[in-house]
């Protein structure tokens, strides 16, 4: 809807990608914020959340604008039924670096993969163009080359055990009426045990640190919000594997979306924004990630790529016209 013009704004909840992940096959903008920073008080696991609700927009500055007003001041919220949001990040911080119309001296560390074996020579070819643009408002950009773990397996554990565990009250009366993929999932989390929910856990912790160490590092992560551009309408999310250039890679979580959730268990924030168009003539983007309440860091870099490299004038087609 934000993509056809029906309206400006969209609030999305994103639990594994789905803020990032929409707006990014439609060119549009999206943000998940640092943990807690916008309460969910409504999470029936407060302590253990791994989901968050945050804006997709056409531009940078909507954005900008609509997470400010569900962030509120950033003012302790003492009595909140959210643990996260008791003793919130920072916000409104601007690294130095970032005042000015350029990046010089801003250390970015590139991700050009993180749990997904392959990445579409189109969507590669964007993301390119837009680390040329970083180098050439001064940043400092260097590909992160290490080996990580990514904890892709542990992340689908608390992911699929979690809608298993959720969805169990609904099947007796609603099973014939649910999605097949939801139901596909729940039974895929019935057969995990504790033992491989609480090492989900564990798994959580440490990649919450590696990526902190990471930090220390850079300033700001880059890499691509997905391997592809959008997969067919006709795509089963729960059976078929996801083609990239002719090469199957996996379910979702491992060839398309793998860049997102792994901040959905960190709580790092991550901003996606579009970076061109792939050869099939769908939206490719470039996500954004900083440290623990970096959003005004991370959407001020976006909003310096939009200048450099605009998007928001591009509509779909309609009716054939272009």
């Amino acid at each position: 809807a934000v993509a056809a013009g029906l309206g400006p704004l969209s609030l999305g909840t994103d639990g594994a990608g789905s803020i990032r992940g929409p707006a990014a096959a439609c060119g549009l903008v999206g943000l998940k914020q640092t943990l807690g920073v916008v309460p969910r008080e409504d999470s029936a696991d407060a302590l253990g959340n791994t989901s968050y609700a945050g804006p997709i927009t056409r531009t940078v500055t909507d954005a900008a604008i609509m997470h400010a007003v569900l962030a509120g001041d950033g003012s302790p919220a003492p009595l909140s039924r959210d643990p996260w949001a008791i003793t919130p990040a920072p916000q409104g911080r601007l690294r130095p670096l970032l005042i000015g119309a350029e990046a010089t001296g801003l250390r970015i560390g590139y991700i050009a993969r993180c749990a997904n074996p392959r990445v579409a020579a189109d969507v590669t070819a964007n993301t390119n163009a837009m680390l040329a643009t970083l180098a050439d408002l001064g940043a400092e950009v260097e590909e992160h080359t290490a080996p990580f773990d990514w904890a892709e397996p542990p992340g689908r554990v608390l992911y699929q055990a979690g809608i298993h565990v959720g969805m169990a009250k609904y099947m007796a009366q609603w099973q014939n009426r649910m999605d097949p993929v939801t139901i596909a999932f729940a039974e895929r989390g019935s057969r995990f045990t504790l033992a491989d929910w609480r090492e989900a856990e564990w798994a959580r912790t440490t990649l919450f640190r590696a990526v902190q160490d990471l930090f220390a590092d850079y300033d700001l992560l880059v890499m691509p919000t997905m391997a592809r551009t959008a997969l067919p309408v006709t795509h089963d999310a729960a059976n078929d594997q996801v083609m990239v250039d002719g090469v199957a890679t996996g379910i979702t979580r491992q060839g398309w979306t793998a860049y997102q959730y792994p901040f959905n268990l960190t709580g790092h924030p991550a901003l996606t924004i579009p970076s061109g168009f792939g050869t099939d003539g769908l939206p490719t983007a470039l996500q954004i990630v900083g440290p623990w309440g970096s959003e005004t860091d991370i959407l001020r870099l976006g909003g310096m790529l939009e200048q450099a490299r605009p998007w928001a004038q591009h509509r779909p087609p309609v009716n054939g016209a272009p």
